[in-house]
């Protein structure tokens, strides 16, 4: 039973990965952090039109200030999905643990994160 939950989830994320790119979003030389967000970004209906699309800014792994606009929000999620890419191995679980932690994050300490 436990393989169930995991099985759907592979399928719904390869269904989002395959929409994503029928859409022109993403391509095979996409790097798996910007994946993740642009999933993010679907299933949490922000996804920018594609006249609209801009890559992710890419800073350095340390540069973690959260703020906030939507440019801001992209690079906090990048930082969170690069730190997590170097802990976990699975895709899936991956971008299912770095949704987690950014939707917790959000319910926590929404209004702080100007602050922080």
């Amino acid at each position: 039973y436990p393989a169930a939950p995991q099985r759907f989830s592979c399928f719904g994320f390869d269904d989002v990965n395959a929409a994503l790119a029928a859409m022109r979003f993403i391509h095979a030389s996409t790097p798996p952090t910007e994946l993740y967000l642009r999933v993010y970004q679907l299933e949490s209906r922000q996804l920018p039109r594609r006249s609209e699309l801009r890559p992710p800014v890419r800073s350095s792994p340390c540069d973690c200030g959260f703020v906030g606009n939507q440019d801001d929000e992209d690079e906090n999620f990048l930082a969170i999905a690069r730190a997590m890419e170097e802990i976990v191995d699975d895709r899936v679980d991956c971008y299912w643990l770095i949704r987690c932690f950014v939707n917790q994050f959000k319910h926590k300490f929404g209004d702080s994160i100007p602050h922080l």
